[in-house]
This record gives structure tokens, sequence and C-alpha cells, in this order.
């Protein structure tokens, strides 16, 4: 990938349309987002999911699981790039032993906080039904501020581990 090889580079996104493709998009699809990106992202939508706290309920409830999904797969996507750095990668075709050095620092805190946040992700983002039993859960913003300051700073503090 571009990123990797050429990390300040200037990376664009091509999309299409109905009748037409190869439209400029000014950032890349969010798939190709690094980690640092994605977080930066999620940090730029926090304004917005504060405007919709005054709002009803269910409209905030709406942008924060969204804003869960995001975090979620900013998660997964700091798994793969971060913490096991690529030794394998998914829907790669290669495995990079020579990254497994990088797995040596893997702690018993980190799983927890990983574990921890990803699960507080998977119940509050669009994706899973929930049971009808265990009530609606009210999330708030100061809930998703400081899941995504857990998500951020955890980042930061691997990446001086890894760099």
């Amino acid at each position: 990938m571009l990123q990797k090889e050429c990390p300040d580079a200037h990376v664009i996104g091509l999309t299409r349309g109905e009748n037409r493709t190869g439209i400029p998009q000014e950032s890349p699809p969010w798939n190709a987002e690094t980690t640092s990106r994605r977080i930066g992202k999620i940090k730029n939508a926090l304004p917005k999911l504060k405007k919709f706290e005054s709002l009803c309920h269910e409209d905030f409830a709406e942008e924060a699981k969204n804003l869960y999904g995001k975090m979620r797969e900013t998660w997964e996507q700091l798994i793969e790039e971060w913490l096991v750095k690529g030794v394998v990668e998914r829907f790669g075709r290669e495995i990079h032993p020579s990254n497994i050095r990088y797995l040596v620092d893997i702690s018993e805190p980190d799983v927890q906080t990983i574990t921890q946040a990803y699960d507080r992700c998977s119940t509050n983002f669009t994706g899973h039904s929930k049971a009808i039993a265990l009530g609606a859960g009210y999330v708030t913003y100061e809930d998703v501020e400081r899941d995504v300051k857990l998500l951020e700073e955890y980042f930061q503090n691997l990446k001086k581990r890894r760099q």
C-alpha cells in the first residue's frame, strides 16, 4: 500500500457514481485510513455529536451508535496495524515473520483495555439487535468522549512502545 511506503504522501480517494467512475475525493475511503487518521476523524466528529445531545435521545443515540461503529473498526485497525504490527493482515496473502519481534510487549493490561473498549463499542454500535430484556442502554456524550479519549491515549502509548 502506498501509505506504508510513503506515509507523508497526500493520498486521495476515487469513487464512482451511477453513471461515472473515477470521481476524486479529498481523502481515502474509511477502510483505507490509518489508525491515526481514523482517530482524528472520530475526534472531529465529537462536536457534531455534542450538538445532538440537546435533541431527542433517539437522534443522539443514532449518531453515537455510528461513532461507536467507527471506534470499533478503529480498534480493529489498531490491532492489525500496531499491536500485531502487520505480522498478518486481514485479506493479505503474506505473513511477515520479521515483525513478530513487536509482539513481545503485549501484556494483560493491553488485553483488558482492548477487550473492554471493544466490548463497549460492540454493545453501543448499530449492528447487533439488543434483547428487549436488557432494556435500552443510555449512552451519554461523556461516555462517548471518554471512550474516544481512551482510544487515542492507548494508541499514543502503543505507538511510543512500538517506534
